[in-house]
């Protein structure tokens, strides 16, 4: 290890493995001209990317699994260093066909698709139509975005989603569009990590302003 330490340092190339997790909205949609560009600047290391939920990632920081992760509001941020990385615009979605939703209440008996516990736009969803004392009729759960916006588009229920990552989806154009709340509509991925920052990490941290005003990628 220390060799390795001083050969980077004699050289400047950096080598090893860069351990990163992911919401799977951001992996799909937002990271692949990041990574992109990491290894353009850094072609001796790799990155390991772990997708998963905001509440998983955070566990997997604390076991000291992964090195950093993209984790989407709302979360607990305690001790860990927090950067914010992407703006994300959440929309309802429904079939098409199925009446417009325009009000809260429109939501009352009707089944929900989302992911399942430690997602933090269900928490949110589902955090608001609590508080507006709106019960849906029950709650489906899917690992995957392709598999909830699908499910959506078969007039399964409801979804929540990104619109940059329903541009994206397969199945993007099969689904209706409901706007949310402004104060539920933006929600904001972070970067997170715990301890010191390492030089694979900074290097990915200094190419995050180049990226914010990229779209999103198919």
């Amino acid at each position: 290890m220390a060799e390795l330490a001083e050969e980077e340092v004699r050289t400047g190339v950096m080598r090893g493995v860069l351990k990163l997790g992911s919401l799977e909205s951001t992996a799909a949609a937002r990271l692949p001209p990041l990574l992109s560009a990491f290894h353009l600047q850094n072609p001796m290391m790799s990155i390991e990317l772990q997708p998963g939920m905001t509440d998983g990632l955070l566990r997997m920081l604390d076991r000291n699994e992964i090195d950093a992760a993209f984790v989407a509001e709302p979360f607990e941020r305690g001790r860990l260093s927090v950067l914010p990385a992407f703006e994300e615009e959440l929309t309802l979605i429904s079939a098409k066909g199925m009446p417009k939703i325009r009000d809260v209440q429109d939501l009352n008996g009707k089944t929900i698709v989302v992911f399942p516990h430690g997602c933090s736009y269900r928490r949110r969803l589902t955090e608001w139509l609590a508080a507006e004392g709106v019960s849906p009729g029950r709650i489906l759960e899917f690992g995957s975005y392709h598999a909830i916006v699908a499910c959506v588009a078969a007039a399964t229920g409801i979804g929540i989603i990104s619109t940059e990552l329903l541009d994206c989806a397969v199945l993007g154009t099969a689904v209706q569009r409901h706007p949310l709340p402004p104060t539920l509509r933006i929600n904001r991925t972070h970067l997170v990590w715990a301890g010191e920052v390492s030089p694979p990490l900074q290097a990915l941290i200094d190419l995050l302003p180049q990226m914010h005003d990229r779209k999103p990628q198919p």
